[in-house]
């Protein structure tokens, strides 16, 4: 089906446009959760 693969075309372009988002807020998370341990 065409319209599928269309579909899963714009879902990776999102998921990747947000995942650097994402990584960034997670790695300021760690470093937040690091900072309480010490």
């Amino acid at each position: 089906m065409p319209w599928t693969s269309g579909l899963k075309g714009q879902l990776k372009a999102l998921f990747l446009e947000h995942e650097g988002y994402f990584g960034a807020v997670g790695a300021f998370l760690e470093l937040l959760k690091m900072t309480d341990d010490l």
